[in-house]
């Protein structure tokens, strides 16, 4: 029978090869992968949420039992924080200017910078919620803000509302039982997230093949 960390495991697996596939599709999609393109920015953001779930998966499933996880938790947790480096990215591509952007470039190369430090010295996943959390916030203000315009987009709005309720679950401790702990119930939700952000990048790729 599957204990409760070994379903921890599993969805982590499954939530990790669905967002590596939703960038393999992606990446299929855009006729010229460029970094300047707001499009990539996007892309290897799920990339890194993949590869931060599969390093979960991995710790959950064979690490944690044996009490070694510093190395696959500090890899989660440096995945994570390049994952949060690009979403940051494309917010400051998209919804602000040349000026502003970088100045905000310079902070998020520090956020990086001090994430990372700190990944490798605290385990704690609520320095990876406080560390995406700004971010995730101001991704989704800005999305309903320019909603009336090209730059706003519903489906990310989805996404992060979608996400927040996932954090919230795990943050607060919410468990359907103990087999459905709060991990498992987050990777569930995200699963569903991560789906309705695939749709939001597939317009943007539109857009972008367009102009």
């Amino acid at each position: 029978m599957i204990t409760p960390l070994q379903l921890v495991s599993i969805t982590d697996f499954i939530l990790g090869a669905l967002c590596l596939f939703l960038a393999g599709v992606l990446y299929g999609k855009s006729n010229h992968f460029l970094l300047s393109n707001s499009s990539a920015k996007l892309i290897l953001f799920v990339l890194f949420v993949g590869m931060a779930a599969f390093m979960g998966g991995l710790d959950h499933g064979f690490f944690q039992p044996i009490d070694q996880r510093f190395i696959p938790t500090t890899f989660t947790y440096l995945f994570i924080a390049l994952a949060t480096f690009f979403l940051f990215k494309y917010i400051i591509q998209t919804f602000f200017s040349e000026k502003i952007g970088k100045i905000l470039s310079i902070i998020a190369y520090l956020q990086l910078a001090f994430f990372v430090g700190s990944s490798f010295l605290l385990h704690n996943f609520l320095l990876v919620i406080a560390n995406y959390s700004p971010i995730l916030i101001l991704f989704f203000t800005l999305n309903i803000i320019h909603l009336k315009s090209k730059k706003g987009n519903l489906y990310f709005i989805l996404t992060c509302v979608t996400i927040i309720i996932a954090t919230l679950v795990q943050s607060l401790g919410f468990q359907i039982s103990e087999f459905l702990n709060t991990e498992t119930l987050y990777h569930i939700i995200a699963m569903i997230a991560y789906v309705i952000y695939y749709f939001g990048v597939a317009e943007i790729l539109k857009e972008e093949q367009k102009s």
